[in-house]
């Protein structure tokens, strides 16, 4: 990395005081959960090198790594990455080759490369789960707080094609899509704990979207009481949870392509001027959750203020059925 970014990345932010942080929130997890440990997926890459250097410090002798290369197309430096790391720090490790599991899918499902290559994370994810549950760890993962998403808006982007397909009376207007545009966005969104036990708990969320579809920013509030594990929305290693959940965003609106037409197009039927476009839009949720075992059902109400002037609030809802195989 040229040493001037190094130097910008590093300038001002204690890292010593994060990783304890971290360090501690895995030790204080674990005693929450009632669980015996954590378990996490280990590809030799540097987000999880860092989750296994960190349960090495905080919890070296509860930690169980599991690598899961996939022996047709993973490299074998990676693996060796990842097999180095555990031979230095000395924890327990798990070398599965996910390879035999992908073939069996295949045996049974219609052939879509791109669908069996996305296959491998969801293969991976429930050996985590599978170990997690067998042996009553904590399953561990890396986030990004930031995201760049590239892609394209408009007809391209097969939407009515996939909504015509699943629904049973067509949705109508197709034909007033906006032209195709290249969409490339990027997206930050941090939510930080404000207080939290098993009976309440509150976290500040705020983001901003910046490119060529949206820009934006929004901050806002999640409140959540009822009975539940800490910091963990969904199945658990506590048999029975339930809550009820609030959430709050505010948004500042400086452009949406879906409204106004993409950067990158012209000549669109139907688009909106920036002034027809309201700065501000807020979004609420609010909903009921109950977790029983390695099922849960959701139950969520939205509601949305108009995105332009002259147009409607919005308010839908959704039931989501939640279960652990």
């Amino acid at each position: 990395m040229n040493q001037d970014i190094l130097e910008d990345v590093v300038k001002g932010v204690k890292y010593e005081d994060a990783i304890n942080r971290i360090q501690n929130n895995i030790k204080e997890k674990i005693l929450e959960t009632n669980t015996e440990g954590v378990v996490f997926g280990l590809s030799g890459g540097i987000d999880s090198a860092v989750i296994a250097y960190m349960c090495n410090n905080a919890v070296k002798d509860k930690t169980l790594a599991i690598i899961m290369p996939d022996s047709k197309i993973s490299p074998e430096s990676e693996t060796n990455d990842a097999i180095q790391i555990v031979d230095e720090l000395g924890i327990n490790y798990k070398l599965l080759d996910i390879n035999l599991i992908h073939k069996e899918y295949s045996k049974v499902i219609e052939p879509n490369d791109m669908a069996l290559g996305n296959l491998r994370a969801r293969i991976r994810m429930n050996v985590l789960y599978y170990y997690g549950n067998s042996k009553n760890l904590l399953v561990l993962g890396s986030s990004d707080k930031s995201e760049f998403n590239i892609g394209i808006i408009g007809p391209a982007s097969l939407g009515g094609v996939v909504q015509s397909s699943i629904h049973k009376f067509e949705p109508i207007g197709w034909e007033n899509q906006i032209n195709n545009s290249l969409a490339v966005n990027y997206e930050i969104e941090i939510e930080k704990g404000i207080f939290s036990n098993p009976h309440f708990e509150i976290n500040g969320i705020a983001g901003a979207k910046m490119g060529t579809v949206f820009n934006k920013l929004f901050g806002g509030l999640y409140l959540r009481f009822g009975s539940f594990s800490p910091v963990y929305r969904g199945i658990s290693n506590k048999s029975f949870q339930y809550w009820i959940f609030i959430e709050g965003k505010s948004n500042l609106v400086f452009y949406d392509a879906t409204l106004q037409g993409g950067m990158f197009s012209s000549n669109n039927k139907y688009t909106l001027s920036r002034s027809d476009i309201n700065t501000h839009v807020f979004n609420a949720s609010i909903g009921l959750a109950v977790f029983y075992n390695n099922i849960g059902l959701e139950l969520h109400n939205f509601y949305m203020t108009p995105e332009f002037k002259s147009a409607y609030d919005f308010r839908w809802g959704r039931v989501k059925l939640i279960f652990k195989i």
